[in-house]
């Protein structure tokens, strides 16, 4: 199997498959050799698979958690696990 990149625009202005591509939610296109053979999926994903969705499970309540508790502007926007504050208009002013 062989994918490639979308293709940009051949001329300034001409038309853009890439583009078209994109809002499709399609990242790449390319062909195969051979004939396709369909696999069953695994039944788990595995211990690093369980372990990375246990250790974001506890960001998120420790995010969750900390948002609760404390005042909006006692701390960073950002949230120090990875989050983004949800800011309205007026709240953004400081920033």
């Amino acid at each position: 199997m062989r994918l490639q990149s979308p293709l940009a625009p051949l001329r300034p202005g001409s038309y853009d498959f890439g583009r078209d591509l994109y809002f499709q939610g399609i990242g790449a296109s390319g062909f195969v050799m051979g004939a396709i053979k369909a696999k069953e999926p695994p039944a788990s994903g595995g211990l690093l698979l369980g372990y990375a969705a246990f250790m974001q499970g506890l960001r998120d309540a420790i995010d969750a958690r900390k948002r609760r508790v404390l005042h909006p502007w006692s701390g960073s926007p950002a949230s120090p696990l990875g989050g983004r504050k949800q800011t309205s208009g007026e709240d953004s002013w400081p920033l």
